[in-house]
């Protein structure tokens, strides 16, 4: 889905270009850590259902990837815009 963007993307460089296409894997190592925290067992339900996944680890791995990468887009997005290389087009 994010490499729908790179079309829009002209300003980026490769390794961004690949940042967004995909994800934050082709940037950073991952490093797993166990932690407990306190979360809605329905949101993550949901979360879980909207991924097709089986474990909430997954899910919230997902939810979590995905917030990186949409702000990333947001973020070269608004690069563009100050930059002018790209408008916004209200209908």
């Amino acid at each position: 889905m994010l490499h729908r963007w790179l079309g829009l993307l002209t300003g980026m460089d490769e390794i961004d270009k690949l940042a967004v296409s995909y994800g934050w894997e082709a940037r950073m190592k991952a490093s797993i850590k166990k932690k407990t925290y306190n979360l809605d067992e329905e949101m993550i339900d949901k979360v879980r259902r909207l991924f097709s996944v089986k474990t909430d680890t997954e899910a919230i791995q997902r939810a979590l990837r995905k917030t990186l990468e949409d702000q990333e887009v947001q973020e070269s997005l608004d690069r563009l815009l100050r930059e002018g290389r790209f408008r916004t087009i209200y209908r």
